[in-house]
């Protein structure tokens, strides 16, 4: 399984999204925030009560109020998730077993904040979020300059993707095919060391 990583509109949405038009599956996770749109179909939309009532729940966040969490259901015959940081670290400690590759996309704060606007929101809006999701990502961060330290803090890491979105279209095509490839060696034989 990709486990899909970043901030606040660095791209995971959009990778996930041209993943699933090559035929790949995607977690759904479960989200007590409202919906972005009335199209919005990121997520499964819950209630706060929904949340409080769910005893199978496998990873879970929390981003400005928001929780995020997906139960063993919601993964089964998954090839992609897109986590945040404190979901991924709960993940990983959970007993749901699988091996998964963290797939890490970063864009600089400039780049991600037009991306925001461009999809609708306000810059207080992406202040408030990025304030809220700072402190697990920069715990996150620090630990991926660290192969070592990620396989010794992400039980049944399988390997680890960084990726810098710059949103070309060059950028997106080149990170689509690879991980699309990472996805078909993991399938069919394990992933190897290197692609070709």
């Amino acid at each position: 399984m990709l486990l899909i990583v970043g901030r606040t509109a660095s791209g995971k949405d959009f990778i996930a999204n041209k993943l699933v038009e090559m035929g790949h599956s995607v977690v759904l996770s479960r989200t007590t925030r409202p919906k972005r749109s009335d199209t919005d179909d990121s997520h499964i939309f819950v209630t706060e009560d929904d949340y409080r009532n769910e005893d199978n729940i496998i990873a879970e966040g929390c981003i400005g109020g928001d929780y995020y969490y997906t139960t063993p259901s919601d993964l089964k015959d998954k090839e992609i998730y897109i986590i945040d940081a404190e979901g991924l670290r709960n993940l990983a400690r959970s007993d749901f077993k699988t091996d998964y590759v963290i797939v890490y996309l970063y864009a600089d704060e400039r780049s991600r904040l037009g991306k925001f606007i461009e999809r609708g929101g306000t810059l207080a809006e992406f202040n408030e979020r990025n304030r809220a999701e700072s402190g697990q990502f920069d715990a996150f961060e620090s630990v991926m300059h660290n192969y070592k330290r990620v396989c010794d803090e992400y039980i049944n890491c399988s390997g680890v993707v960084v990726i810098h979105n710059d949103y070309t279209p060059e950028c997106a095509s080149v990170n689509t095919k690879y991980l699309n490839k990472l996805l078909l060696q993991s399938m069919y034989g394990g992933i190897k060391d290197g692609l070709e």
